[in-house]
């Protein structure tokens, strides 16, 4: 096994998200479903493959929660889900561009992209990036895994995919694409190590 390319998910892997994606205090009744299983819905789908705009994603959420709060109450705070990097992955990926060519493939949307890339300074640490909402494709459609190996013109089997969920590293898999599960910074790094990934020793 040689591998040239590593794919980072963001979320839960290079990104620490809050607890919920919305404030808890929003939804009155929560013995049905919590706000994390919510947002694996049709209408999440939609948003992250670009295939409906923010504002409609907003309406849609207040709609289908029962939310007494404005369109853009929920943007607001949707936007702030993400939180930052974790503290050591700076220096993983710093370290890891020595070697091998890092890229990014996520499921995100127009809310959290523009943050992700001014705020959080992605492009620094990564040689391309892989917006669900902008390719109009999402994981774990395993055509999105095609259609990134395609665009990097390199073969399956000198890739390896790293995401905090495994319905998404198992449709890697199906492709060919070699997958670390982990959450978080530390389960990332010793998956890393485990793949015999040379990295600096962890603080």
């Amino acid at each position: 096994m040689m591998i040239e390319l590593i794919i980072f998910d963001l979320g839960g892997v290079v990104i620490e998200l809050g607890k919920e994606p919305l404030p808890n205090e929003w939804i009155e009744d929560r013995t049905q479903f919590t706000l994390k299983e919510w947002f694996k819905s049709d209408t999440a789908l939609l948003f992250e493959k670009g295939e409906i705009s923010a504002e409609e994603f907003a309406k849609q959420v207040k709609q289908e929660l029962g939310l007494t709060v404005s369109h853009d109450e929920i943007k607001s705070a949707f936007a702030k889900w993400p939180i930052g990097m974790y503290p050591m992955m700076p220096s993983i990926l710093q370290s890891l561009r020595e070697k091998y060519k890092l890229v990014v493939l996520t499921n995100t949307n127009e809310l959290h992209y523009p943050r992700l890339m001014d705020e959080f300074e992605l492009e620094a640490y990564f040689d391309q990036i892989f917006a669900s909402h902008l390719i109009h494709l999402a994981k774990p459609d395993p055509k999105i895994y095609q259609y990134v190996l395609s665009k990097l013109k390199i073969e399956a089997e000198k890739v390896l995919f790293i995401d905090d969920n495994i319905d998404n590293i198992n449709a890697a898999k199906s492709v060919g694409i070699f997958g670390i599960h982990a959450c978080g910074e530390q389960e990332v790094y010793e998956g890393l190590l485990e793949y015999g990934i040379e990295l600096p020793p962890s603080t």
